[in-house]
């Protein structure tokens, strides 16, 4: 009885993961950085200024 009833919560878990995504009413936009121009460009600036000292 344990088996079946972790067996049939498993499944319910599964589909309602599975079809959230058609549940949602708006999309998330993430947007990551794909330059590390200006990180490098103040490590940069932080090094020269160690360095002088």
């Amino acid at each position: 009885m344990k088996k079946s009833f972790a067996k049939l919560l498993a499944g319910v878990i599964v589909s309602f993961t599975l079809t959230w995504q058609a549940w949602a009413t708006e999309k998330v936009t993430v947007f990551a950085a794909a330059s590390l121009t200006n990180a490098l460009d103040e490590i940069s600036i932080q090094y020269k200024q160690e360095k002088k000292r």
